[in-house]
């Protein structure tokens, strides 16, 4: 009998409880968590993403892959997919070019990509590719129409230059109705940026950077009707600094390193046009290297460029760790309010952008090549307008996570989503108001929507549905549930969720699916 597979739950174990349901009816399927396995061929599946933009123009955000270790007759040359973000899939795949130069060096491993908007008119978003090994190894950065994979502009390197470390939407720089893009080109210390008109690939600013690195648009933060652009270096620059570029003139204004030049890695990784500080002007997640031991991500306020927020790796300091190599801002739980997600080892920590308070934890178990590529990304890829996070996984796998109102992850001690038998684990969700009750959920399948009739609300799992207890949120909106998993919960996968089913000021609320595995 299925409803006997889970008697040996400690916690509650005595009181489990299957809800009445109805038949489960085609209603909306949000059908997150997914995973989108690697094709034939595919060596480092995952190791840049990137998402933000519809290609296809189907209302739901899609997503970019690439797989830069794939080999053609023994040489390495990699690819890049588009994926439905609807369906997980494939829409179009590319092939680069074998490079003449540093086959397994520093970029060969880094194919960058970012969504741009609809420049070519055909109501999909578009995307610039970074390929710093092509075009004879000085590297290209290629616009590619989102709809039908078809070359928009090409721009290769040369001897002086190579092109493709980083590329980047950049907004409507010039503010002539059309989004914008920007590329890399370095040459040892020196280095270029440049920023080019969507609408027909002009130049309009050519930044000179020391060791550039990253750039990202901000948005309009000066007001004055042009989005502006963030711009950061390399490490081991003597002036860690940021370059905030303005759109309308191309000046630069400069955010120097809070540590000086210690501080070296101040700017490693960037976000930006999102408003968390209230006043109306989008703000800046600056990753940073503080030292060898210590790595931070600030918030930055784009209306008085200065530091507002710091928040720290909450395992304390980790030798070669990866807090914040990779930063964004996203809506996670619909709440009008920007967290923060942040990179850390072996997963995505989601934040509170005000406070530093970690209140969602994802695993992802990203390679030690993460340094050199975009560990994860976000979009909506059901439909509900909440951001979704979309990470590699350690295993070759891409996986999709979904935002929802309330957010359920494990403890954050714990970087994995395998539950080991016989060992206790702590879950805790957090977006409902103090005093609420909160029921978790399981189930052993998922991506369902069933109506539970006697808490009179949809949820995304399939009978049989199991009750694995209840809990309070307390003062900061968490609510926490120990289990303990018993010898003899067979192995395999288990579908999570948790409802508060009359939250006073929107009604029924149900969190994320989580998906576990339960192993020996």
């Amino acid at each position: 009998m299925r409803a006997q597979r889970f008697s040996a739950w400690t916690i509650a174990a005595a009181a489990i409880l299957i809800f009445a349901v109805l038949p489960a009816r085609a209603l909306a399927q949000r059908g997150l968590p997914h995973l989108i396995d690697p094709p034939p061929g595919s060596v480092q599946f995952g190791r840049s993403v990137a998402s933000g933009g519809d290609a296809n123009g189907d209302g739901v955000d899609d997503l970019f892959i690439s797989d830069p270790g794939f080999e053609v007759d023994g040489v390495r040359v990699g690819r890049w997919f588009v994926y439905d973000g609807a369906t997980r899939e494939e829409m179009w795949r590319a092939v680069g070019e074998a490079s003449l130069g540093y086959p397994e060096g520093l970029f060969a491993f880094s194919i960058p990509a970012a969504f741009i908007g609809d420049i070519d008119g055909d109501s999909g978003d578009d995307l610039i590719v970074g390929t710093p090994t092509a075009s004879e190894s000085y590297g290209a950065a290629i616009v590619y129409s989102g709809r039908t994979g078809a070359v928009l502009h090409r721009f290769d390197g040369d001897q002086y230059y190579r092109v493709g470390i980083d590329v980047a939407g950049v907004g409507d720089v010039n503010a002539d109705g059309m989004p914008d893009f920007a590329f890399v080109a370095r040459h040892w210390e020196e280095g270029l940026v440049s920023i080019r008109s969507g609408r027909d690939g002009s130049e309009l600013h050519l930044i000179e950077q020391i060791i550039p690195r990253r750039i990202r648009g901000l948005g309009d933060i000066d007001g004055d009707g042009h989005d502006d652009v963030v711009i950061s270096a390399f490490r081991y620059s003597n002036d860690p600094h940021i370059s905030i570029v303005s759109g309308r003139t191309g000046e630069v204004r400069i955010i120097r390193s809070p540590g000086g030049w210690r501080e070296d890695g101040f700017g490693y990784a960037l976000a930006g046009g999102a408003d968390v500080t209230g006043d109306h002007v989008s703000d800046l997640l600056v990753g940073s290297h503080v030292n060898w031991t210590q790595r931070v991500v600030y918030v930055i306020s784009g209306a008085t460029l200065e530091i507002v927020n710091t928040m720290y790796d909450p395992r304390g300091n980790q030798p070669f760790g990866i807090f914040g190599v990779r930063v964004e801002f996203g809506d996670m739980n619909g709440d009008g309010a920007f967290e923060a997600l942040i990179a850390e080892a072996g997963g995505v920590g989601v934040y509170e952008s005000s406070t530093g308070r970690l209140i969602q934890w994802h695993a992802a178990g990203f390679s030690t090549g993460v340094y050199y590529g975009n560990e994860f990304s976000t979009g909506s890829f059901n439909g509900d307008h909440f951001t979704d996070l979309f990470a590699p996984l350690r295993s070759g796998e891409v996986a999709l996570y979904g935002g929802a109102p309330l957010l359920l992850s494990l403890s954050n001690v714990h970087h994995s989503h395998y539950l080991v038998r016989g060992s206790k684990y702590a879950f805790f969700v957090h977006g409902a108001q103090p005093g609420r009750r909160v029921h978790f959920l399981a189930s052993l399948t998922g991506h369902g929507c069933t109506f539970i009739q006697r808490l009179g609300v949809c949820i995304d799992l399939d009978p049989r549905i199991y009750r694995l207890g209840e809990s309070l949120t307390n003062s900061q909106g968490f609510a926490e549930l120990s289990l303990e998993v018993g010898p003899r919960v067979p192995a395999g996968p288990l579908w999570l969720q948790a409802i508060d089913p009359a939250d006073p000021a929107r009604g029924p609320i149900t969190s994320n699916v989580m998906l576990v595995e339960i192993v020996d």
